[in-house]
């Protein structure tokens, strides 16, 4: 069976990119092939040639303007090495409906595909009518775990939402507050799915970076903030870590610019090698728990609604207590027992198996 994909294109987010790894890699495992469409407006292609040509000849232009840069060809040699893509140009945004034809099923899903806040933001004008499969004619429509992440749609967006969701034939999201904002808006039920991250289990996570022969010299404190870093955190871990006698290394920030570039399978090394990791990624929060690391989550702040709803149901389906860094004790800060919540997920892991095996049917 041929299994087109959809989901966020992000180069820069390490999130993004492992959960399109796990998709595929779950569908292959169900004996499917799986491609992940990715629709570039001819405006985007031709952005994207021009940025290629500079990282070919004049790499330094870039780089040094704009470092995230170097991570965005990092991560696209991930992609290229390990996800199977099929790029497509597309005028105004959208996917045609001939590409219906060449597949036997659609599924959107997972990461935040739903969200409100970034419906619009990789294809203009296309967004919400790919990510809701709008091109698809005669086949069968499959949402595989996607995130709203937010609390509630926005008055303006509910019509969309109404009119996309309503066509799929199999519904499913990540978090629960995504399945009551379906329910509350079609009144159709949508089984809440464990992310594709962890459907794959830590040996075959840590062999993707096997290879890898990086080896941190100090035990360390691994943080990575994808909001704003407030000071009174910062405080909290530099206080843990001297306590503890624990160096502190930063991902996505340049002040640690050793790792601000690095690949998906050094972020996952460097999460496997923590003594504590402390974030706001859901993503970082997912690889702590199969690779049985404590962790603390530091609330998201940023300009955004708050994305929150995603942790509470990772950590509430699997029964692991509030990790909230503000109301552990140090020892339980250090705390990493999840015999109980790698039961559960085998329970999960069989939910979703069970899902995609009657969609796919």
């Amino acid at each position: 069976m041929k299994v087109a994909v959809v989901t966020i294109i992000d180069y820069i987010n390490y999130g993004n990119r492992l959960q399109n790894y796990a998709v595929q890699e779950v569908l292959k495992e169900l004996g499917c092939e799986a491609e992940t469409l990715v629709a570039v407006s001819p405006k985007r292609e031709a952005m994207n040639a021009a940025k290629s040509a500079l990282k070919r000849f004049a790499p330094g232009i870039l780089t040094n303007r704009r470092p995230y840069i170097m991570r965005e060809t990092i991560l696209q040699g991930f992609t290229k090495k390990y996800i199977r893509e099929r790029h497509m140009t597309v005028h105004g945004g959208k996917i045609p409906e001939r590409i219906s034809e060449e597949y036997d099923a659609f599924i959107v899903g997972s990461d935040q595909v739903w969200n409100p806040q970034f419906i619009n933001l990789d294809v203009p004008n296309g967004g919400a009518y790919n990510r809701f499969l709008k091109f698809v004619k005669d086949k069968p429509k499959i949402a595989y775990a996607p995130s709203i992440a937010v609390s509630s749609v926005d008055e303006n967006y509910k019509d969309v939402y109404i009119d996309g969701i309503t066509e799929f034939d199999e519904l499913s999201v990540r978090e629960d507050a995504g399945a009551k904002i379906i329910y509350d808006l079609t009144g159709r039920t949508a089984e809440v799915l464990i992310d594709p991250t962890l459907m794959l289990d830590a040996k075959s996570w840590k062999n993707l970076y096997s290879e890898f022969k990086r080896v941190e010299k100090e035990p360390y404190i691994l943080t990575y903030i994808l909001g704003e870093e407030k000071p009174e955190m910062q405080n909290w871990i530099n206080k843990l870590a001297f306590k503890r006698k624990l160096k502190v290394r930063k991902m996505m920030t340049m002040e640690d610019p050793e790792l601000y570039c690095v690949s998906p399978e050094i972020f996952i090394k460097m999460i496997d090698g923590a003594e504590l990791i402390c974030t706001d990624s859901f993503h970082a929060a997912v690889f702590s728990i199969l690779l049985k690391k404590p962790f603390v989550i530091i609330p998201r702040e940023d300009s955004l609604q708050s994305m929150n709803s995603r942790i509470e149901t990772l950590t509430s389906t699997l029964k692991i207590m509030n990790r909230n860094y503000i109301m552990l004790s140090e020892s339980e800060i250090f705390e990493a027992d999840y015999s109980k919540a790698l039961e559960i997920l085998e329970e999960e892991r069989k939910k979703v198996r069970d899902y995609l095996k009657k969609a796919l049917k």
